[in-house]
């Protein structure tokens, strides 16, 4: 059995009322509308444009990885409609443009490591083409699932160190790896 060094996000409380849109959904996609939320209240979008003219960017590496590997695990049993939605990529920018009522231009980047930067250039451009007055941009990540770091550790990127808490060490001359982590970041 193997271990991993990984930083994993606090525990989100479903519970709260403004979450309802997203409860269902993955926690990356969760995570995001935390977090594009904060960002939207204090740009104080709110009828500040037509719906048309705000669009959304969002990036990720793995997407709803967690959704995807729960449909694989019932496999022997039937599945509802929304697994077909919700574990798709799309499923990132749409729940985004769905809770927040808006229609300009929208799409879920997947660049590796750069997907967030990516999506905050392609939102800078749309404004830049004057295809949106405001864009939502930033990334989100929910990659902790066994699988994916099975397949990390055997691809060798990995990072390790006797103390666990060494692991992420980035610009150590000894540095040996990445470290998994989640979280999202978002901005207007």
């Amino acid at each position: 059995r193997s271990c991993f060094a990984v930083c994993s996000a606090p525990e989100l409380d479903l519970s709260r009322p403004e979450l309802r849109s997203v409860r269902k959904l993955d926690r990356c996609v969760q995570m995001a509308w935390i977090a594009a939320n904060g960002a939207w209240e204090e740009a104080r979008l709110s009828n500040a444009y037509a719906p048309e003219r705000i669009g959304v960017m969002i990036g990720s590496s793995r997407g709803p990885l967690g959704k995807c590997m729960e449909t694989l695990g019932k496999e022997s049993r039937k599945l509802t409609p929304s697994f077909a939605s919700d574990s798709t990529f799309g499923s990132l920018s749409g729940a985004l443009a769905q809770s927040f009522k808006i229609k300009g231009p929208g799409a879920s980047i997947s660049a590796t490591c750069a997907s967030a930067a990516f999506a905050i250039a392609l939102g800078a451009e749309q404004i830049l083409l004057d295809r949106a007055d405001a864009m939502i941009v930033g990334g989100t990540e929910a990659p902790l699932q066994t699988a994916l770091l099975k397949q990390l550790h055997g691809a060798g990127v990995m990072g390790f160190h006797e103390q666990a808490e060494q692991t992420c060490r980035p610009f150590d001359v000894t540095r040996n790896g990445m470290v998994v982590g989640e979280g999202s970041a978002f901005l207007v």
